[in-house]
Order: structure tokens, then C-alpha cells, then sequence
């Protein structure tokens, strides 16, 4: 008899379970072959038409030109490939080569693929067997462009109020910086002598570290 044993589940329920509602059979994506390029010496190995997995925060122009010469279908960054701090034209050159750019900034990447998956991406997520791998978003040709005006927007704010700050101590200071005014003589001699300035400013654990 039947009474007491556990039901049967086969391979093809469990898919069932653990599969992520498909896409429309209308929408393809990308498909490609995963390969990992986590350190820039790696890009060498990349092949026309790969899906290149990196790990490039901030995404230079090298970087970037590695990957357009590679011939690579897409690239996803495991890192932020623009934080805003600085204008790096990475992103934007890869867009305008036709290369879909997805930010993933997830560590568990590299252990739920390997080089020689073959995976298929759409809309920022990456699906291996049509089961969810990872999601990111998608740095279209018009985010990378309003991403890389932000931070030049930036830069030239920091550097005008650096600019300004500077003039302001001159101002302040100039007495002691072009005179000597107010510097206390030492009697130790520093003539030939290795000095440290120490200066307590701020983050300076951050930097010591």
C-alpha cells in the first residue's frame, strides 16, 4: 500500500519550484557565453561575441577600449562602473560601441557562474537555464550620458570651492607663508633630516588606513 510514504517529486517539479517565470517567447535578450575577466591582464582571453564578467569600479577609457577590441556582446561589472566622484568615460564609450553595460555590484556572481556558462540577459537581468542568476540595472547610451555631465558637473564644483579655499588661506596666511611670521624657531636642526608633518584633518583614519 501507499499509506505513509512521501510523494515522489521528480526532477521536472522541482523545476517547476525553483524556475522564475519566464520572459515573453517575443523578447530574446542577450545570449552569449559568460567569461570571466575579473583583472584587466584576463580581458585577453575575452572572444568575439562573449559576455564578459568584470570587476572595474570607476570604468576608465582603457578599460573601456580592452573591451571594444575584444569584440564582446556585453559586459557585466561587479562594481559600480561610475560612482559620480570622478568623469570617467568608460560607460559611455562602451554604449556608444553597441556593448550593453549592466551593473550587477554583487560579489555572489562569481560563485553562481563560471566562464563557459551560456546565459541570457534582458533588462538587466541575467538568467542561466531560465532560472534568475543575478539582477542589475542596465546603463543605457542616455544614463551613461546624463551619468558622465553629473560628475564633471562635480568635479568642476570641487575644484572651484578648492580654488576658492585656497585663495581664502593665502589671503589669511600670507604673512607667514611668504614672511615667516608667527613660526616658532625650533633648536633642533633640521638641515639634511627627514621630517614628518603631522596634521590631524578630517576622515584621517580612513586615510591612514
Amino acid at each position: 500500500s501507499g499509506h505513509g510514504r512521501r510523494p515522489v517529486r521528480t526532477l521536472a517539479t522541482m523545476a517547476i519550484w525553483y524556475r522564475k517565470s519566464p520572459l515573453s517567447p517575443s523578447v530574446e535578450g542577450i545570449v552569449g557565453t559568460v567569461r570571466f575577466a575579473r583583472h584587466d591582464n584576463d580581458v585577453s582571453a575575452l572572444r568575439e561575441g562573449d559576455i564578459a564578467i568584470v570587476d572595474q569600479p570607476e570604468l576608465d577609457s582603457n578599460q573601456a577600449q580592452s573591451l571594444i577590441e575584444r569584440r564582446v556582446r556585453a559586459v557585466i561589472n561587479a562594481s559600480p562602473s561610475s560612482s559620480g566622484r570622478i568623469p570617467n568615460r568608460g560607460p559611455q564609450m562602451l554604449s556608444h560601441a553597441g556593448i550593453t553595460l549592466i551593473d550587477a555590484e554583487s560579489e555572489g556572481i562569481w560563485s553562481r557562474l563560471k566562464s563557459g556558462d551560456r546565459v541570457r540577459i534582458d533588462n538587466g537581468s541575467v538568467f542561466k537555464d531560465e532560472i534568475l542568476v543575478v539582477s542589475g540595472v542596465e546603463l543605457d547610451q542616455s544614463r551613461t550620458t546624463a551619468d558622465l555631465a553629473a560628475a564633471e558637473s562635480g568635479l568642476a564644483t570641487r575644484l572651484d570651492s578648492l580654488a576658492a579655499n585656497a585663495t581664502d588661506h593665502i589671503q589669511r596666511e600670507h604673512a607667514m607663508l611668504l614672511d615667516g611670521a608667527s613660526v616658532p624657531r625650533l633648536r633642533t636642526r633640521l638641515r639634511n633630516r627627514p621630517v614628518v608633518v603631522v596634521s590631524r584633518g578630517y576622515d584621517g583614519t580612513a586615510v591612514i588606513r
